[in-house]
């Protein structure tokens, strides 16, 4: 039940984020009073930013693979091994360990996936590019702020990658047969804290701290300084969670989304 929530409640949760935030930035370039021109070209590039993410958040659903690819593994295993079929508790046990510990591979690589893009300045994304934040002009800022819009949907997806690879170890862990643990275990929350931070905070952080360093590499002096910190309040290393209240809000139900 517990896999099931996290996968549904979670899937739903990046895909309202996702419409969240196209519908946040649609909005605001309409109400902007810039050039037309350039906010349609931007607004375009937006538009395929966000349709790139959506299908590498669907291609996550490939995590669903794991059970029929995993039962046949644990089926042939069984074979292998010569497993008496007529001892169901015995195959089953079998097939779900080859089916968790499959889908928790799936899950490291997603994972990997998400925290590299996240230490990466422009998260990977085609066209941009890192020294279009370093020109010093009022669009590298506004660039800024839309890749930490960005950099907020992986860092929420590799959260659900990391409370579903707990899941998967800890009934892997169950299914050999091994116990010695509880989950309110005070050495099992510190390792749960540590895995936390290492494969969300700090890819993160790196990722805001590398486009905080471009945005104010134009500048010297006193306007550097005032540069940094008017970029550190806009641009924050840790990440806010008030995005959490957007996914109920008005703008991923009534708001126009991108198309």
């Amino acid at each position: 039940m517990l896999l099931i929530f996290l996968l549904s409640v979670g899937g739903h949760g990046i895909e309202l984020l996702h419409d969240s935030i196209g519908a946040r930035l649609s909005r605001e370039w309409d109400e902007s009073p810039g050039s037309r021109e350039a906010d349609e070209s931007a607004k375009n590039l937006v538009k395929s930013h966000l349709a790139l993410m959506r299908r590498y958040f669907i291609g996550e659903s490939a995590i669903y693979s794991a059970l029929p690819v995993g039962t046949l593994m644990g089926l042939l295993c069984c074979w292998v091994l010569g497993v008496d079929f007529s001892r169901p508790l015995a195959v089953v046990t079998i097939c779900l360990s080859c089916v968790f510990g499959l889908a928790g591979m799936v899950v490291i690589g997603f994972l990997l996936s998400s925290c590299i893009r996240m230490g990466d300045p422009v998260l990977l994304l085609p066209v941009l590019h890192p020294d279009d934040l370093r020109t010093g002009l009022p669009s590298a800022s506004d660039w800024g702020c839309i890749l930490t819009e960005y950099r907020k949907m992986f860092f929420f997806d590799a959260m659900l990658n990391t409370a579903l690879l707990l899941a998967f170890g800890i009934l892997e862990w169950f299914l050999l047969g091994q116990r010695g643990f509880a989950v309110g275990d005070p050495k099992f929350v510190a390792i749960v804290l540590v895995i936390s931070i290492l494969l969300n905070e700090l890819p993160y952080l790196i990722g805001q701290k590398r486009v905080q360093e471009l945005l104010v590499f134009p500048y010297r002096g006193w306007e550097k300084s005032k540069k940094a910190k008017e970029v550190g309040e806009n641009i924050p290393l840790v990440p806010k969670f008030e995005f959490i209240a957007a996914l109920i809000g008005d703008a991923s139900a009534g708001a126009w989304h991108w198309r």
